[in-house]
């Protein structure tokens, strides 16, 4: 018996060594699961995929029919489940898979001669494995057994898998199991936001059931009839119980968004609330569809919208967070810029700048002189008139073209090459600024009387050339050349006469949330608007500030977090977290909401909940009671008499309790209903038999568990205690054989055995043991005998039990 505490004490220690690997898949309830299906054009309906059975062999197999569909798929908030029926066990030997594969075809772009995805369970992979794979190069067209070339996400399947029985032979109702044989489920689960990413989309998911000998490919049998992807791929299934479609999550939209829109499971109740206020109900339509209409009106800013959705008891939530970014500048009365400025909307606010010809900050703005100031084109020749914003040119005087009819070039007439002079035929005539000469001399010269010769005139120094007074001019023998106009103005005419300011602004080289002001011969821009950087200093490029990079520039709760947003921020996209409460209605601040106090948590009633940072955790269901769910939210009374899980006698009745049963004798019958005796109208007074086996006199005990051994009437109750306190309780078999598994600790500890019969009789032995003289001795009752002490344990294990010491009390 001694060697046997060694063996339970060496297997409690590879236990304690074995990580306690915990995983947030929770696979659903066999009435959750979603069938695959594919519309039948006979009855003009979505049916479930049938597959015969034999077409394939084993556990390759994939079966199914109307009533026992193929595949199943199922989603929650995190994950994506696949059930496949097969004809045999997958199992070659415990956690470890055949050597195949199964899994599903995915299309992605509604193309059905190619496919893009899959999801596979692999036994061929060591170890067993499932992944998501991808088909990046098409190489058999309108093939499901194209090669998978690449895992996007892979784990070991024994983490994320199971294997269920579908159907058992011996029990199986009518119809039996397919091919009159035991089937089973392949059950798998990957991250939902993987499968999402790669471009599923959960809401108009079409699939392929297939199976293989290879991990990158279905070579073998698919779940269907024929052999083409168009023959085989399902009709459309709504995953995901809701989702908010109408607006997109992080996408700014104006104020006029009036309704609300989604999918959900047919018939399933929508609950939809904006900003945390009234919920408005609806219901999805048989299509999925459902959509509500807002009650209140959306100011600027960000704003979150909760869609709750109820199917059957399965509650699921989407959200989605927005910006309203109201146009304040549509609207003259929801803006302050004075009406010679422009205004600029920005999300959650707007800017004003001066137009061209004012100055101020937008909100004032005043008229600019630009005559006074020199930064008018006009033509020198002309007078410069400011007006409102502007100013007006002059007349060009005679002598004089006004070449673009606003005064600001007057080019001159040449009179002589019109033939307008009146100089006499002997003469040459001289064009001059708005005017001619006459003389001897060709132009260009002028006749020097003294001298009686022709000399060069010098058109530069007597301001009689052409040029632009921006271009230099040079005189030349007979005539002159103007320079080139300098940066910022258009040689109009390619000769320096006329040098045209370019209007900058017309290549918007000023970031879009300024104005940029034209001036004679270059440009400005104005500032950059609250929440920009000016990156250059001249409002050629606003940077938006990332706030949320430097926590000194937002306010937001760590908890609720940052969003950056152009110009500003958001908290948490504007509320606190789910399981917080936002304290300043912004995310600036928020506290954790006790659910368990407030009664806000899921939990039974029976199982204990217990509060979370933004959450709440429940625990176990008692003993009694089963977890429907699996976390505690539902505990059902579990029937022990119905389920047989009971130690009544066969001549009591069970009773079902709440959490227990009762056992009662029936009539005729006397006893504790654990056990019963024919009733024979004697009272039954004789205290049962009872032998303790071992421990016995002079063994050698160590600290730690002791089995305790020993017999006594069938059906007697035995219990164990260690000084007083109960340790352990068992009832005698058939053959009134006990035993009882218990732990000792250092010191004199006193021992009892007690065992009660069914008339309530009961007899007692104590058993004092010592680790000091590592004896132990009777005290009372019961005969002794000598027991093999080679089970004693070594000194590794004597360490191996202090290290796991743990005293069993009540």
């Amino acid at each position: 018996m001694m060697k046997r505490c060694t063996t339970l004490w060496a297997l409690a220690l590879v236990g304690s060594l074995i990580p306690n690997l915990a995983f947030s898949q929770a696979f659903p309830q066999d009435a959750d699961w979603e069938a695959v299906t594919k519309f039948d054009a006979t009855t003009m309906q979505e049916v479930p995929i049938n597959d015969p059975p034999g077409d394939a062999p084993g556990s390759r197999d994939i079966v199914g029919d109307a009533a026992r569909p193929t595949a199943y798929t199922w989603a929650d908030a995190d994950y994506f489940y696949t059930r496949i029926r097969v004809n045999s066990s997958p199992i070659q030997q415990p956690n470890n898979l055949q050597p195949y594969s199964w899994g599903m075809v995915f299309d992605t772009d509604g193309d059905y001669s190619t496919i893009e995805l899959a999801t596979m369970v692999s036994g061929v992979a060591n170890p067993d494995e499932v992944a998501i794979k991808s088909n990046s190069t098409q190489q058999d067209a309108n093939s499901p057994s194209d090669v998978l070339e690449a895992d996007l996400w892979s784990d070991r399947f024994w983490d994320f898998g199971r294997v269920v029985m579908a159907c058992e032979q011996a029990s199986a109702p009518q119809p039996p199991c397919f091919s009159n044989d035991d089937d089973y489920f392949i059950d798998y689960a990957v991250p939902l936001e993987d499968l999402t990413n790669a471009g599923v989309d959960p809401n108009n998911l079409r699939v392929i059931v297939g199976a293989g000998n290879a991990d990158s490919r279905f070579d073998g049998d698919f779940g269907g009839d024929g052999s083409s992807i168009e023959d085989l791929i399902s009709g459309p299934a709504i995953l995901i119980s809701v989702q908010i479609t109408t607006p997109a999550d992080a996408s700014v939209v104006p104020q006029s968004v009036d309704t609300i829109s989604g999918t959900a499971k047919p018939g399933a109740t929508i609950s939809v609330t904006v900003d945390g206020g009234t919920a408005q109900i609806t219901v999805a339509d048989a299509n999925g569809n459902w959509s509500v209409s807002l009650n209140q009106s959306l100011g600027d800013g960000t704003h979150t919208i909760v869609a709750q959705a109820d199917s059957n008891g399965e509650i699921t939530n989407d959200s989605v967070t927005f910006l309203v970014d109201e146009d304040e500048c549509a609207d003259p009365t929801t803006n302050t810029c004075d009406e010679n400025a422009t205004c600029i909307n920005l999300p959650q606010g707007f800017s004003c700048t001066c137009e061209s010809g004012y100055e101020g900050d937008g909100q004032t703005c005043t008229n600019i002189n630009e005559c006074d100031l020199g930064t008018d084109n006009c033509d020198p020749r002309v007078d410069c008139v400011d007006t409102e914003g502007g100013f007006e040119c002059g007349a060009c005087p005679s002598g004089f073209e006004d070449i673009f009819g606003d005064g600001s070039f007057c080019r001159d007439i040449d009179e002589c090459t019109l033939d307008t002079d009146d100089c006499l035929v002997a003469e040459f005539c001289t064009n001059t600024p708005g005017g001619f000469t006459c003389s001897l001399c060709q132009p260009g010269y002028e006749f020097n009387v003294g001298l009686s010769i022709c000399e060069n005139i010098d058109e530069c120094d007597r301001d009689l050339d052409d040029c632009s007074e921006l271009a230099s001019c040079t005189d030349t023998d007979g005539s002159f050349t103007c320079g080139a106009c300098p940066a910022g103005y258009e040689d109009v005419f390619g000769d320096g006469t006329f040098c045209r300011d370019i209007d900058e602004c017309a290549a918007t080289p000023c970031d879009e949330f300024v104005v940029c002001t034209n001036l004679p011969g270059t440009f400005t821009c104005g500032t950059c608007p609250p929440g920009f950087e000016d990156q250059n200093g001249d409002g050629s490029i606003c940077l938006d500030i990332d706030e949320c990079a430097d926590e000194t520039l937002n306010d937001c709760d760590e908890i609720a977090g940052c969003s950056n947003i152009p110009g500003g921020f958001a908290c948490g996209g504007g509320n606190c977290p789910p399981g917080f409460e936002d304290v300043n209605g912004d995310g600036s601040l928020c506290q954790d909401i006790d659910e368990c106090e407030l009664m806000l948590d899921t939990c039974d009633d029976t199982a204990e909940c217990t509060n979370t940072e933004g959450g709440f955790e429940c625990g176990a269901c008692p003993d009694g009671y089963e977890d429907v769910n699996g976390d505690g939210t539902q505990c059902a009374d579990v029937d022990e008499c119905e389920t047989g899980v009971n130690n009544c006698h066969e001549n009591a009745t069970c009773t079902n309790t709440d959490g227990s049963f009762t056992c009662e004798c029936a009539e005729g019958f006397v006893g504790d209903g654990e056990m019963c005796e024919v009733d024979d109208g004697t009272v039954d007074t004789t205290p049962p038999v009872l032998e303790v086996v071992s421990p016995v006199p002079g063994d050698v005990l160590t600290p730690g568990s002791v089995v305790v051994t020993g017999t006594s009437e069938p059906g007697a109750t035995i219990v164990v205690l260690a000084d007083g306190v109960e340790i352990g309780t068992t009832t005698a078999d058939e053959n009134g054989d006990w035993e009882v598994e218990v732990d000792v600790d250092g010191g004199t500890e006193e021992i009892s055995v007690i065992a009660s019969d069914a008339a309530g009789n009961s007899t007692r032995i104590d058993v004092e043991v010592s680790t000091e003289t590592l004896t132990a001795e009777f005290l009372a009752g019961g005969a002794c005998s000598a027991a093999d002490n080679s089970g004693a344990l070594g000194l590794f294990p004597l360490l191996l039990l202090g290290l796991f010491w743990r005293r069993r009390r009540a």
